[in-house]
């Protein structure tokens, strides 16, 4: 399945930002509801590709 690496991949990159970005999501917390969390979201949007989107449960809204 090449989907899991290619979610991997993405989401790891967005969960896990840079020194440079970490520092402006702390200064503009509106801006850093892009830094999620991995596990959560890699989980649902695996299941997600491997049963079809309407048996996906969706991940709670952090705030």
């Amino acid at each position: 399945m090449v989907t899991a690496p290619a979610l991997a991949a993405y989401l790891r990159q967005m969960a896990h930002p840079t020194p440079t970005l970490a520092a402006l999501y702390a200064r503009v917390p509106e801006w850093g509801h892009v830094a999620l969390d991995f596990a959560p979201r890699f989980r649902e949007l695996l299941n997600a590709s491997a049963t079809g989107p309407a048996s996906a449960e969706p991940v709670a809204k952090q705030s």
